[in-house]
């Protein structure tokens, strides 16, 4: 193969996003991810010492990109946005990256559990605390700005970190949908748009849990 270091990993992280996307993790070897872009298992091992260091390196980019994102959605703002608006802000930029690679987000969702106990290389050890760093500082921004709509009267209020669950569930569910072929039919940033609007808004009206 051609292919430079730099594009052959890029390659191998495509595919076996799709492919874990696709079958799940556990379902996926080393040799069908190396099969899928035309290379062998001995190019995989170039780059990666197994197939969850492979993994640690799609949750990266996919957290990262979520979060650059909705910190840009919110970026020019005003300080003084009420909250549903900076909420709306997050969940929109945060949908627009999810579509850009919906794949590697429906991965990065749940993957946790599967990072925590894998036995990982120094370096994507260090990239599994990045990637949940990333994640909570991602919900940290959708919590500051929920507690600041309760401050201000204008959200229901409730456990914080349920009511952050209860923004950001549509957002995860339609990021899921978009991947699947109905989904890929429907413009992106109109399902971005009415997803978004949704989670700003669904904690306005008071809410009783029995």
């Amino acid at each position: 193969m051609n292919d430079s270091s730099g594009d052959a990993s890029a390659r191998l992280v495509e595919a076996a996003a799709a492919l874990f996307a696709a079958h799940g993790y556990g379902a996926i070897s080393i040799d069908r991810i190396a099969s899928a872009i035309g290379a062998t298992k001995g190019l995989f091992y170039h780059h990666y010492s197994a197939k969850a260091d492979l993994l640690a390196d799609i949750v990266l980019s996919a957290r990262e990109a979520l979060l650059e994102s909705a910190r840009q959605a919110v970026a020019d703002l005003p300080e003084d946005a009420p909250a549903e608006t900076r909420i709306e802000a997050l969940a929109l930029g945060e949908m627009s990256a999810a579509f850009a690679a919906p794949d590697a987000c429906r991965i990065a969702a749940d993957a946790d559990a599967i990072l925590g106990g894998a036995r990982l290389s120094s370096a994507h050890a260090e990239k599994r605390e990045r990637a949940r760093a990333a994640r909570a500082e991602l919900e940290q921004m959708y919590l500051e700005a929920y507690r600041a709509g309760v401050r201000a009267g204008r959200l229901e209020p409730l456990p914080p970190r349920f009511a952050v669950w209860l923004i950001r569930l549509p957002i995860l569910a339609a990021a899921d949908w978009g991947a699947s072929p109905e989904g890929a039919r429907t413009p992106a940033d109109r399902v971005a748009e009415v997803v978004a609007r949704f989670a700003a808004r669904g904690l306005r009206e008071p809410t009783d849990l029995g």
